[in-house]
Formats: C-alpha cells, structure tokens, sequence
C-alpha cells in the first residue's frame, strides 16, 4: 500500500467571540477548582454535583485550555497533531498498522473518566465492601481475611465465616487484581493511610478501570466500523450503560469483566491473537472467571473460536489461564475449598429456580430492568442475523459472541434473583455489553452512512441510553429499589409503568441519598 503522508492543516486565527467564550467556560472552571465543587438541586433534588476528585483532571484541562486560546503558535502545533493522529487512525481502521493510544485516550478516555468523577458518592455500602477489605487487608496485614473490619455481633451480608475468619462472601480477584496496586503505592506515599483513603482509592480505581475497558473497546471497534461510529458506541458503553453507574462507582465485578472481555476482541479483531497473544487472550478468559464467574460462559464461548480458528493455539491459550488465574484459584481452594471461593453456595440447586418465562423478558424488555430498554441500541445487533448483516464482523467473532450473549441472558435469567436485587437498571448484564454493543456495530454503522435523519435517530437513542443512567449516577434512583415496596419482595415492580427507576428523581422529589453502595 503506497505511503499517504498525513493532511495539513492551516493554521486559523480564532475569532475574538471564540475566545470569548473559551476564556469564560475556563474562568467556570476555575471557579470549580476554588469552590472544591458545586452541587445543583431542583426541588431539593440533586441533579449534578462535582467530586473532588475530578480536580486534577480540571486543572489539567484549565492549563491545556488557556494555552490553547492565548497561542497561535500552540493552537497550531495541536490542531496538526491531532489531525496526523486521526489519520494515522482512519489508516488504522483500513490496515493493522500500530494504534494511536494517545489519541484515543483522549477522544474516548478523558470523557468517560471525567464523568465518572464527577460524581461525589463514595462506595460505602453493597456487595463490594469486603472486596475493597480484602484488597487493603492485603496490602495493610498482609492476609486476605477481613476480621478487622466485622463486627462479630452483626456481621454483614458481604462476609462469611471460614476456618476461624471472616472473609468476602464474593469473589475478592477484583480487589486484589485491580486496586490492591493503588493501595500499595497510596500506603508508600501516606504511611497514614486510612480506611477513608482505600474508599477512595476504590472510586478512582473502578473509574479507571471502566474508562479503560471504553479506549480498549473503542480501538477494537475502529477494527469493524469507522472511527466516527466507533466514537458512539464507545460512549455509548461507557455513559449508557451500567458500566458507568455500577462500574465506575464500586471496583466489584463488571468493570472488570467489560476490560478484559474488551482486550480479548481488540486481540480477536486486530490479528493479534494468534501465538503469544493467544496466551494473553487466554490470561484476560481466567482472569475473568475468577473475578466473576459467570464470565466463563464468555471463556468457553472464546475458547471454542480459538478451537475452530487454529487448534495450537488452544494450548497456549489454556496455558495464560492457567497463569493468571491458578494462583487465585488455589488462594480460593486454600480459603474456601473450592474453586470458585464463597461463590461456591450459588451451585446449590436453590438459587437455579428462577422462572424463566418472567425473568427473561423482564431483563430484555421491562422498565425496570429491560436491556432493549435502557440501552435500546443493542437491539441492533439483531442485525447480524441478517444476511450480509454481519459487515467486516469475521463470522466465528460473530458466532463466539453471540453464543455468549445468549448463554448468559439464560443462564442469569434463571437465577432466583434475576432483577440483580438491590440494583440499578439490568447490573446482571453489564459484562456482555461489549458483545452486545459489538454485534451492534454494523448495523449502526450501516444507518449511520444511510441518510442524515437516521442519524439523527441513532444519536437520540445513545442520548437516551445516557439519559437513564444519570439518576443512578447523580440523583436518588437507586432508592428505588425500596420505595415503595421492597423489590426482593415484589420483583414484579420492574414492570411498572408508572414508576421506572430512571425516572425516580421526577416522580419521587426529596434530600438526595447520604451515600450508595
């Protein structure tokens, strides 16, 4: 393929109303930075607030911005670089030439993270205390067993008693994988290290690690579809679904999955999976079983397409499970007896009862947890069944993700607690969004170039997707799980019409929650 050198830009000199405007959004920041945040409430109901921990990445843009709207000479030597960085994208779209990180970082990962922390919860609460616990007994006392933490004479839902210890009653990989890190290298910088830091520690690290998995999958998408498209529905997986409200906020399970499940794709759609990236392919499957179990309907579903592909590659790919995730899985062993650590009560035959008939078109299609609801442009990867549907999707990538998707809804479909319980939106079906948003893709792409009122459409409906996450992530929707009624004790009200939990904070006016979980 003959070298096509990048396109020039000329310089152009912004016009004084410009920047005007730019010193004045700069000036908001600002004032945000020396505020410590701002809280905005209609009703006495928070609609947007600013977390501290989103200041560094304001003064960044504050320092960047300002030399941007002052320089010419700046303004000219960025404009060039981004547009020799989006064509070295377009060309990685069409060949496998290297990927400009840098680019995508911060097209997809500076709006995504900068979202994430601008929400000012802190996770004090759910299923993930005792994985955070368990990543800072890790780093602290060098033992993963949360006794410190557990009050003997109330012990919480999130521990179980084992050999004399309290430990998580959920998986803890998550913890020790992806935060214990930070709290190493927080506990080298603050000898004074306190529970409260770890809490945050754990935002900041959830954040990155579901902005993280939006940039890989963003570059694994420019594989199938054009970049602008790509754009979309890395957003679209990032701010409209769970990954923002749930895996951005708590470093439990999903965020997790949704990033090693997005480098497998990237590997799978950018030819790098084969030999050594076989391996690695094979070290994100067992990572992700370990994490949350349920991902090894995904690793077999992967491990079938490596079989089908190229049958050496099987081998190395077993061998990268095996070295990720044998050491954790023999920690469980050593703890729990059992491989699958305190998950192991969730194979007893009780919790395998759910009705099938409600559960599975409550999580596709009710208000309450709907997936075609709250994220109504994965209906698109319908698509795929269509002929020629499939685009430059290669048919066992095609094959191994839908297999997937339809395993999961099934199997998480026939589970007793299959609306998630206290949760926000469909929680149990945040880990297949990359695949589900993946078999999207060219369908999307495919009215995206069709005509300007489809997309048009397209838009309002990543729009929408948004939209029903903003109550979970600023506002009282997570309340809504218990006003009025219970829903352990009344799962039927997901399909209230009158009463959805994205439109809890209209319906429902009062004092935003203390703290969410």
């Amino acid at each position: 393929m003959p070298h096509v050198s990048p396109p020039s830009i000329r310089p152009r000199k912004s016009p004084l109303g410009e920047r005007v405007v730019f010193l004045a959004l700069l000036s908001a920041c600002v004032w945000l930075l020396l505020a410590g945040g701002v809280e905005v409430a209609v009703d006495g109901t928070r609609v947007f607030s600013c977390h501290r921990l989103s200041r560094p990445v304001l003064a960044a843009l504050l320092l960047a911005g300002t030399r941007f709207a002052l320089s010419g000479a700046w303004r000219e030597r960025v404009t060039s670089w981004v547009a020799s960085q989006w064509h070295k994208l377009r060309e990685y779209h069409r060949s496998a030439g290297p990927a400009p990180w840098a680019l995508v970082a911060l097209m997809v990962g500076l709006p995504t993270i900068t979202v994430y922390l601008l929400n000012d919860r802190l996770p004090t609460g759910g299923d993930a205390v005792a994985i955070r616990q368990t990543a800072a007994s890790l780093v602290l006392r060098h033992d993963l067993n949360i006794d410190e933490y557990v009050d003997p004479a109330d012990p919480p839902y999130q521990a179980v008693w084992v050999s004399g210890h309290w430990y998580s009653a959920f998986p803890p990989a998550a913890g020790m994988v992806f935060l214990a890190p930070l709290v190493q290298i927080g506990n080298w910088i603050n000898p004074n290290f306190t529970e409260h830091s770890v809490v945050r520690l754990e935002k900041l690290t959830a954040s990155l690690v579901a902005s993280g998995a939006c940039v890989v999958f963003f570059l694994a998408l420019v594989r199938v579809v054009p970049p602008t498209e790509a754009w979309w529905l890395s957003i679209l997986l990032g701010l409209g679904t769970g990954l923002w409200t749930t895996g951005s906020h708590l470093i439990s399970q999903h965020g997790p999955v949704c990033l090693l499940v997005s480098l497998v794709l990237w590997l799978e759609l950018a030819g790098r999976s084969t030999g050594l990236g076989a391996a690695f392919a094979g070290a994100c499957c067992g990572l992700a079983v370990v994490v949350r179990p349920t991902a090894a309907i995904w690793a077999a579903s992967y491990a079938g397409l490596v079989l089908f592909r190229r049958p050496r590659d099987l081998a190395l790919f077993a061998a990268g499970a095996l070295v990720a995730a044998g050491p954790i899985v023999a920690c469980y062993w050593s703890i729990y007896g059992h491989p699958l650590g305190a998950y192991r009560s969730a194979l007893s035959d009780g919790r395998w009862q759910g009705n099938l008939e409600e559960a599975l078109p409550a999580n596709l299609v009710s208000p309450g947890r709907g997936l075609f609801i709250w994220t109504p442009p994965t209906v698109l990867a319908l698509g795929v069944l269509l002929p020629r549907g499939r685009g430059a999707l290669p048919g066992r990538v095609v094959a191994a993700v839908a297999a997937w998707l339809l395993a999961h809804v099934l199997v998480v479909s026939r589970y007793s607690h299959w609306w998630a319980g206290h949760s926000y939106g469909p929680r149990f079906l945040i880990d297949v969004m990359p695949g589900a948003i993946l078999l999207s893709a060219p369908t999307f792409a495919r009215f995206w170039q069709s005509r300007r009122p489809a997309r048009w459409l397209l838009m309002s409906l990543v729009g929408w997707s948004v939209f029903t996450q903003i109550g979970g992530a600023f506002g009282r929707a997570l309340d809504w799980v218990r006003d009025p009624v219970n829903v352990d004790r009344a799962p039927g009200r997901v399909w209230d019409l009158t009463d959805p939990p994205f439109l809890y904070d209209f319906l429902h006016r009062g004092p935003p929650p203390a703290s969410s979980g």
